[in-house]
C-alpha cells in the first residue's frame, strides 16, 4: 500500500511537471505572435463592425474572414457577447503581403544592335466617382430598412451593409449608429427615418460626395475635414440643407416641419433648399445672413446661414432664428447628447492598428 501510494504521487508529480511544462512552452509561442495581435475585451454596445472601424478606420469581407480565422470560436460575427476576449490582427497581415502586379509586357523590339526595353501598360485606376458603402455597427431596440428600388421594409440587424439609396427607419424605444466607409459617424434616435442619398469617393482625386436625406426624427453627425475643395457632404430636410466640413453636430426635424440645428465643434453652413446651387460641388452663394439672435429672417431674406460651434439655428415655416447654447447644461439635460459625447471619445480612444 506505501509502495502505491508513492508511485501515485511520483506520477501526478510528473503529470503537473509536464503541463507546467506545455503551459510555458504555449505562453511562448503565445508571445511570439502577441505583436501582431491586438487582443479587446467586448463591451456593451461593441460589434464586430464598430471595433473593426475603430481599430483599422475600415471595414470589409476580408477583414471578417480574418477574425474568424484568428477566433475559431466566431461562428456568427453577429453574436459576440459583453466580455469576450477578440484577437485582431495587424492591418498588413489582414490585407497580406503586398503582390507584385504583372503587368502586360510586350516583346522587345530590336533595332540595329540596341534592343529597345519592353514597354510596360500601366493600369489606371478609374478616376470618376465610386458608389462606396456604409454599416450599420450599433443598434439598440429595432431598426427596418427599405433597399434601393424595393418597396418592402426588412428587419436590418448589426454589421449590415448599406448602400446608396437605401432607406433606414428606427423603432420606438430604439436607436442605431451607422459608419460610412472613411469613418464618418451617423447616429440616428427613436422614430427617425434617413435617406443615403449619395454614397460616393473619386480613388484618384480624393473627391468625395455624400448626401442624406433626414426626413424626420433626430440624428447626430460626427465628419471629418474635407481636405478636397470638390468635395461635397451634406444633409437635407425638409425646410433646409446644411454642409459640413470637420463638425460635430446634432439635427432634429419634428412633426411641425421644424428643423434644429445644434453645432458642438466646427461650423454648419446651412442655406434655403430652393437655392439652384445647393447642391453642387464648390457652391458658392451670397454672403450670410446677418442672424445673430432671437429675431427671425423670413424665408424670403436669407439664403445660407453660418451656425458656429455654441450655437443653435431654428427654422420653421415663418424663418429661421438663431441663438447661442452652453454644450455643458445641453449634455447634463439630455441623455442623447451625452451619449453621442460619451461614444464619440470612446471611438477616438484606440489608435490604429497597423
Amino acid at each position: 500500500m506505501r509502495f502505491r501510494f508513492f508511485h501515485s504521487i511520483k506520477i501526478r508529480s510528473h503529470t503537473v511537471v509536464i503541463t507546467l511544462c506545455l503551459f510555458f512552452l504555449g505562453a511562448v509561442m503565445v508571445g511570439g505572435n502577441e505583436g501582431n495581435f491586438r487582443i479587446i475585451t467586448v463591451k456593451a454596445g461593441d460589434s464586430i463592425s464598430y471595433l473593426s472601424f475603430k481599430i483599422y478606420k475600415k471595414y470589409d469581407d476580408n477583414i471578417v474572414a480574418q477574425i474568424k480565422e484568428n477566433n475559431p470560436e466566431i461562428t456568427n460575427i453577429n453574436t459576440i457577447f459583453t466580455g469576450q476576449r477578440i484577437r485582431f490582427p495587424r492591418l498588413r497581415l489582414v490585407l497580406g503581403e503586398p503582390q507584385k502586379t504583372i503587368d502586360k509586357i510586350k516583346k522587345p523590339v530590336i533595332s540595329g544592335k540596341k534592343t529597345e526595353k519592353p514597354e510596360r501598360k500601366a493600369i489606371r485606376v478609374e478616376d470618376k466617382l465610386q458608389t462606396r458603402e456604409a454599416y450599420l455597427t450599433y443598434l439598440k431596440g429595432q431598426a427596418k430598412i427599405r433597399r434601393f428600388q424595393t418597396q418592402k421594409w426588412k428587419q436590418i440587424r448589426k454589421n449590415a451593409r448599406l448602400g446608396q439609396g437605401d432607406k433606414i427607419r428606427i423603432g420606438k424605444d430604439s436607436k442605431a449608429e451607422i459608419i460610412t466607409f472613411d469613418c464618418d459617424i451617423i447616429r440616428l434616435a427613436a422614430n427617425t427615418e434617413l435617406e443615403i442619398s449619395h454614397l460616393q469617393k473619386n480613388p484618384v482625386k480624393i473627391i468625395k460626395k455624400k448626401s442624406l436625406f433626414l426626413s424626420a426624427g433626430r440624428m447626430w453627425n460626427k465628419a471629418k475635414s474635407l481636405f478636397h475643395s470638390k468635395s461635397e457632404y451634406t444633409v437635407r430636410t425638409p425646410n433646409a440643407i446644411s454642409g459640413i466640413r470637420g463638425t460635430a453636430y446634432n439635427i432634429d426635424v419634428s412633426s411641425e416641419m421644424t428643423t434644429r440645428i445644434k453645432t458642438y465643434s466646427g461650423t454648419v453652413k446651412v442655406w434655403h433648399p430652393e437655392s439652384k446651387k445647393s447642391v453642387q460641388p464648390g457652391w458658392k452663394l451670397t454672403k450670410p445672413a446677418p442672424v445673430s439672435g432671437p429675431p427671425t429672417v423670413s424665408m424670403q431674406e436669407w439664403k445660407e446661414i453660418l451656425v458656429k460651434m455654441n450655437e443653435e439655428l431654428i427654422i420653421t415655416r415663418q424663418g429661421a432664428s438663431k441663438k447661442t447654447f452652453d454644450p455643458k447644461l445641453d449634455e447634463k439635460h439630455d441623455d442623447w447628447i451625452k451619449w453621442n459625447k460619451v461614444r464619440d471619445k470612446e471611438f477616438d480612444s484606440l489608435k490604429a492598428w497597423n
